[in-house]
This record gives structure tokens, C-alpha cells and sequence, in this order.
């Protein structure tokens, strides 16, 4: 049989919060916040001695949830709660995930833990559960019911051992499981998995003659539930499937860098998702019809602090470029944008009304601006000044009628008021 080999960046996720598996977490975060970061380990748990990639919470190993369809559970998304429910199917052949440790330093962050309202059911108990880029993650202590739960320090590796009648129970039903090498089709296409009745159910990989694959879970020989989908053009997307479409949760990564992560219809972005250029800016909020709707940002943009990279992503090519040993400057028709040496944003022009910049929006309830005022309670007021001078002389916001001047430690210092008339 055909093995996947998985090079397992095995990681460890440390979280913010000391209370983690206390339920009343829920009320600390909003969804979609980060609540802590991902980093390397060393640990691995095995099912019935087949390594299963693994991740650390605290100190606590949890797995992915839409692994365990490859080793003997059923793996549901239910739309209607917003809730993941994981069941032994005692039917179900194991197909192994070939796992090695990873050779990154322990340690290193690979990504962000997000906070998350679905609940996940073990059988009929809620459990603990997190998401990590979209993938839904629990304790492997959930699964002690289905087995024998240990620990092996020398090894480190936590291995469950599931009951011999969970395994064998169903053997004499009519229902066969049948795993096969592989089977080539007349159009070039191929398919190595699971079959009832010569009809794809269950996990599989179906490698198409364009080059594109899935791999994931079928049921009548449409690719249905968790599933990833690798395309041609080197875009990939892991998550929920109904009938051959994106449907339920699911991370697509671009080919360009950027990232969403939330809810699909009728392969479609729709419901509540986050999408992360790769410029570093985020939307976060719904969707409907792979369109962004409503939320924090209706707009992505650059701000102080950006990097080059970040105003090429978002603006597009200038018209123009001074790259000077101290004069770095970027220009959008009669706007610019000006950089500090190592080509972070420092200030900026906007006088042609179409760079995409931001320090923050007005406050309703924001007081005045006077002398002494912090930059946060010039922002607050005043939002966003469309031109900037930042060098060692000057440090001033300017607005439609007013020039906000400031002191070496971004203090309000001078107001002057212009008369546009």
C-alpha cells in the first residue's frame, strides 16, 4: 500500500493563559484572537503503534482532529451548533501516517494558536479543544474512553492502545473496507483507498492527470468530509468537503503567501473568516460570496513601522523611486511614501488621496487634543493624518485644517489651525 510520508514539524503551543483547560476561558477571549504561540517539541503519540502527528499545549499533547480519520474515528461537522463530533468507527482500516520528528531546534515559533467557539464531542462529551490555523485540536486524554492512555519518557511518546474489540468488532458485517495499491483510470487519473462495493468510501488519494490532488475522506465517490486538495497552480486547501465542494471550515493557502482560514459554502468563502496577506495585514470578520462584508478592516493597509515588501504588496509598483543612502522614498502619483534606512516606513504624503495607510480611526468618545497629548489620544481623535514628517527636526500629523506638532517623545508640543478658504 502506498504510504503518505508527512515530514511532522511536531510543535509545542504555549499559551498565554495559566488557567487552560479551566472551561471559563471562554470568556477571557474573543474568537478569532490569538491566545498563544506554536512552537517545536519533541514528543510523539502513537495508535496502536503508528505515529500520529503531534502537538503540545501546555505541557498537554493533543492531535488533530481530522487525523483520527485515518486511524479507525468518524469525524463530523455539524453546521447547525458549530461543533465537531469524533466517533469510533469500528469498521474503519487504520492507514498510517508516516511521522518523523522534526530536525528544527525545539522551540521555534511556527505559528499562532487562535481561539476558537466550536465545541468538539467525544462521543457525548464536550472536551477541550483549540484551533490552529484552522485545524480543530484536542487532548489526546479525550480518547481514553476507546483504549489504554500511557506515557514512555524514554521514548516520548504518549501511546494509546485502542481495545482489540474496537478494532475487530464489525469484521463479520456485510460492510468491507478494502484497502488496494491502486487503481488507474481510462483518463489518466488515480485512485489509492478505500472502497464499499468498488465505490470510493472512506480515505483516499485521487491524483488527477493534470497533476492536482486530494487527499482526505470520500463517501460515493465524491470527496466528503475532511479533506486537502492540492492544485496545479500551487494553491492548497484543508478542510471540510460535501460533494465534491468547500464546505464547513477550511484553511486555503494561496500560492502568493496569503491565507484564509474560516467558514466555505459551495466553494465560496462565506460566514465568519480571517484572511492574512502576506503583507502581514488581516481581515477579520464575514463573508459572503467570497467577498468581504463587514468587520474591523473593510481595507488593508500599510502603516509606520511597514516594511518595502509590505507598501509593494498593497500599492502595487511606484512611479518613481529615490533609494538614496539617506533619502528612501516611494511615489504614487502626487503621494509618497518615505522609509528609514532599512526600508520601514516612517512617514508619508498622501496629498494625491490614494495611498492605502493607516495609524488607527477616530474614537467617538475620544476628548480633545492639547498640549501633552499622546499620539494614541491625537489618533483617537483625529484618526488618520494623510501626511506625516517624521526626521530630527520635525515630527508633525497634518489634517484638512489643522498641523499637530510634536516633541522628541511624541508629545503634543504646538497646534496650528489653517484657514483652507
Amino acid at each position: 500500500m502506498r504510504k503518505n510520508k508527512i515530514i511532522n514539524l511536531i510543535i509545542a503551543v504555549v499559551l498565554c493563559s495559566t488557567a487552560l483547560f479551566d472551561r471559563s476561558y471562554s470568556i477571557k477571549y474573543m474568537i478569532g484572537q490569538d491566545i498563544g504561540d506554536v512552537v517545536t517539541t519533541n514528543i510523539l503519540t502513537t495508535i496502536n503503534g503508528y505515529n500520529v502527528p503531534t502537538y503540545n499545549i501546555g505541557g498537554n499533547t493533543i492531535v488533530i482532529a481530522s487525523d483520527l480519520d485515518r486511524f479507525g474515528f468518524d469525524i463530523k461537522w455539524n453546521e447547525g451548533d458549530r461543533s465537531v463530533s469524533i466517533e469510533r468507527n469500528y469498521s474503519k482500516i487504520i492507514f498510517p501516517i508516516e511521522v518523523e520528528k522534526s530536525k528544527v531546534p525545539y522551540g521555534k515559533k511556527i505559528m499562532d494558536v487562535i481561539y476558537s467557539d466550536i465545541k468538539v464531542y467525544v462521543k457525548s462529551t464536550v472536551v477541550d479543544s483549540f484551533n490552529l490555523m484552522g485545524m480543530t485540536a484536542i487532548n489526546v486524554n479525550s480518547l481514553n474512553e476507546f483504549g489504554n492512555i500511557s506515557w514512555d519518557p524514554i521514548e516520548r511518546k504518549v501511546k494509546i492502545e485502542l481495545r482489540k474489540n474496537d478494532i475487530f468488532a464489525n469484521l463479520d458485517t456485510e460492510i468491507i473496507y478494502k484497502a488496494i495499491d491502486s487503481i488507474s483510470y481510462d483518463d489518466g487519473d488515480y485512485f489509492n483507498g478505500e472502497f464499499i462495493s468498488n465505490v470510493r468510501n472512506g480515505y483516499g488519494e485521487y491524483t488527477f492527470k493534470n497533476g492536482e490532488r486530494y487527499q482526505g475522506q470520500w463517501a460515493n465517490d465524491m470527496m466528503n468530509g475532511s479533506g486537502k486538495y492540492i492544485y496545479i497552480n500551487g494553491d492548497s486547501y484543508n478542510g471540510n468537503w460535501t460533494k465534491n465542494m468547500m464546505n464547513g471550515r477550511g484553511v486555503y493557502l494561496f500560492n502568493n503567501g496569503d491565507v484564509y482560514s474560516g467558514e466555505w459554502i459551495n466553494n465560496m468563502r462565506d460566514g465568519n473568516g480571517e484572511y492574512y496577506f502576506k503583507s502581514g495585514q488581516i481581515l477579520k470578520g464575514s463573508w459572503k460570496n467570497n467577498l468581504f462584508v463587514s468587520g474591523p478592516y473593510k481595507k488593508y493597509y500599510f502603516t509606520i513601522g511597514s516594511s518595502k515588501e509590505s507598501v509593494l504588496d498593497i500599492m502595487g509598483l511606484p512611479v518613481m523611486v529615490i533609494d538614496e543612502k539617506n533619502l528612501k522614498v516611494l511615489y504614487y502619483a502626487n503621494s509618497t511614501v518615505e522609509f528609514d534606512t532599512n526600508w520601514n516606513v516612517i512617514s508619508w504624503n498622501n496629498s494625491g488621496k490614494n495611498l492605502l495607510m493607516s495609524l488607527g480611526d477616530k474614537t467617538p468618545s475620544a476628548s480633545g487634543v492639547g498640549i501633552g497629548s499622546s499620539i494614541k489620544e491625537v489618533i483617537d481623535a483625529k484618526g488618520t493624518p494623510f501626511r506625516i514628517i517624521n526626521n530630527t527636526y520635525t515630527k508633525s500629523f497634518y489634517y484638512d485644517s489643522e498641523i499637530i506638532s510634536f516633541n522628541s517623545n511624541w508629545k503634543v508640543s504646538a497646534l496650528k489651525y489653517i484657514n483652507n478658504d
